[in-house]
């Protein structure tokens, strides 16, 4: 806002405490991530044999074939996904919808799953396997092995068969699950950052016990147990584990 005669104007930020407080206007300057050196650490650090291309300007980029067969397909790079227009965005990218799906790393909150249709990638979120160490952009192979081992699981459980199986019937099970941790972790998080910015020390909102998600979900306790130890829930077990951490709270960002 405008500031009295003869003095610079004056900025204000929103805290949930205690309303309007004024702040110096480099509290309100913001990073800008550098997405195309994003991609390029990405390609280098999988091996990938040709120079990232934007297929949809600032969204997707094609990142080619890695030379590693732990990451046999095509591997991409998305950005917002659960945006309001992002359908639009993945028909604009043929390279991801086609008959073998790529590897997709995404940054930001996933999609429905029935939002793939029957084509669903072998999706990666890249905070679960980056990370800044000693200020140098690091990638965790084995845990994006780990993701892309799952997915072809979960797919061969996801073909049609004639009956409902066990095993398709504790994928949709995982599923839910995991929603509910996300629910579970955005909740903590918003939590964690509203004590932090009314200079509090945060605290952990309590993980839901097994039992609590079994009644939330119409399930057992022991479908939940066997949800959590299934190795190919790599995604649920992440964010079981994570809700027990305040700094991995404190960091989640889908």
């Amino acid at each position: 806002m405008p500031g009295p005669e003869g003095r610079p104007p004056r900025y204000f930020i929103w805290c949930p405490s205690n309303g309007r407080v004024e702040a110096p206007i480099q509290r309100r300057l913001r990073w800008r991530v550098h997405l195309e050196a994003i991609c390029e650490d990405v390609a280098e650090a999988l091996g990938c044999r040709q120079a990232p291309e934007m297929l949809v300007p600032g969204r997707v980029w094609s990142l080619g074939r890695s030379g590693d067969p732990r990451f046999p397909r095509n591997i991409l790079l998305a950005r917002g996904l659960s945006w309001p227009d992002a359908a639009r965005v993945v028909g604009a990218s043929r390279k991801i919808r086609v008959a073998n799906p790529p590897i997709l790393l995404t940054i930001g909150r996933l999609p429905p799953t029935d939002f793939w249709g029957n084509a669903m990638p072998a999706i990666v979120p890249l905070e679960a396997v980056t990370d800044l160490v000693d200020k140098e952009f690091r990638v965790d192979l084995a845990a994006a092995e780990a993701m892309v081992a799952g997915h072809e699981l979960d797919a061969r459980a996801r073909k049609p068969r004639a009956k409902t199986t066990r095993r398709a019937t504790r994928a949709a099970d995982i599923d839910k699950l995991t929603q509910a941790l996300r629910d579970h972790l955005r909740a903590a998080r918003d939590h964690a950052w509203t004590a932090i910015k009314a200079n509090k020390e945060p605290e952990l909102l309590p993980r839901p016990s097994q039992k609590q998600l079994a009644l939330q979900l119409g399930l057992t306790p022991s479908a939940v147990s066997r949800c959590l130890n299934d190795e190919t829930a790599i995604e649920l077990r992440t964010l079981w584990t994570a809700a027990t951490d305040i700094e991995q709270t404190k960091r989640y960002r889908l």
